[in-house]
């Protein structure tokens, strides 16, 4: 067998054994170990627990026992977010491939001044094939939600007022882009930024970004890609490779869509690029004159549109188009 040949068997064994595994909500964690599954049985007995319940069980459990209040108002936030995503669906994107994942990593993204987001979902995880790494750091699925400050905090039903959650000098309109996720320890972490103070210097990246960073970018990426290639890269339904479901869940129990890759165009006379490009990274800006909003998008909200400038390759020298 040829070096060629053998190369492309271990490409298309590595693809064939891809999998991905769900975004774990907090019941599902509990539900994963005896201990959990027994002390859920001892007050809910047989049978499916609403998530609803299991949330109202721990927020009132957390309430009286920990003084913790920062480690309660972002516990709290999760299980809001959580519900909410259930109640909607469960949307649910696969990413195509682990080289996605690190594109969207790497892209620089122009966000001067105001921009907005309109993703393809207001709540969705992203899963991620397993054993990605990105900046050096394993990502595991992630839970997206993408809501003013009022309808995170209308999440926190168990706690007093909205107004007295939120500091003074926050606008509850903002909007706010918010990621829940579990790092390769298992630890959970949560990530927020309004869209109103974003700018370049809101995203951390190379080697100074920490998981939280990278993560963060990663879904804030994804959700510009999706509006630069207006959709037609996010196709509905599950991926062919595996999918590791949480214990008690079934596909139905979700709404799934694949974000594929892109791939370089080919020039008029069929062939490729002449010269050889080692690794692409794309630049997205942002569309913000109101002649972007006219005719077919004219319901898009202002500062929402995001056009692919060029991909260019390691040495920063040659631009191209996609599709």
């Amino acid at each position: 067998m040829t070096n060629l040949n053998k190369k492309r068997t271990q490409t298309n064994q590595k693809e064939s054994t891809m999998k991905y595994e769900m975004y774990e909500t907090k019941l599902d964690t509990n539900l994963k170990k005896a201990s959990g599954r027994r002390a859920l049985k001892r007050v809910f007995g047989k049978g499916p627990i609403a998530y609803s319940d299991f949330a109202d069980l721990i927020a009132m459990d957390m309430l009286h026992s920990s003084t913790d209040f920062d480690n309660v108002i972002e516990n709290l936030t999760v299980l809001g977010l959580e519900k909410s995503w259930i109640e909607s669906s469960s949307p649910v994107v696969f990413l195509e491939n682990r080289e996605l994942a690190q594109t969207l990593f790497e892209a620089k993204i122009d966000v001067s001044g105001a921009v907005a987001l309109e993703p393809p979902f207001k709540q969705f995880a992203v899963a991620f094939p397993t054993e990605t790494l990105v900046n050096g750091y394993e990502i595991k699925s992630c839970l997206v939600s993408i809501m003013t400050c009022r309808e995170i905090f209308e999440t926190h039903h168990y706690i007093g007022d909205v107004e007295d959650l939120c500091d003074e000098n926050r606008d509850l309109d903002d909007v706010c882009f918010v990621v829940n996720f579990k790092d390769s320890a298992g630890r959970g972490a949560i990530a927020l930024r309004t869209l109103p103070d974003l700018d370049d210097s809101s995203f951390v990246t190379g080697e100074s970004a920490d998981v939280i960073d990278t993560v963060l970018k990663i879904a804030f990426t994804l959700c510009i890609y999706n509006s630069a290639t207006e959709g037609e890269k996010l196709v509905q339904g599950y991926p062919d490779s595996a999918v590791k479901l949480p214990k008690g869940k079934t596909k139905m129990s979700y709404q799934g869509a694949t974000l594929k890759a892109t791939t370089a165009k080919k020039s008029a006379s069929g062939s490729a690029s002449p010269r050889k490009i080692k690794h692409r990274i794309p630049y997205f800006r942002n569309l913000k004159a109101p002649r972007f909003y006219q005719g077919k998008h004219k319901d898009a909200l202002p500062g929402s549109r995001w056009v692919w400038v060029r991909e260019v390759d390691i040495n920063n020298s040659m631009n191209t188009l996609l599709h």
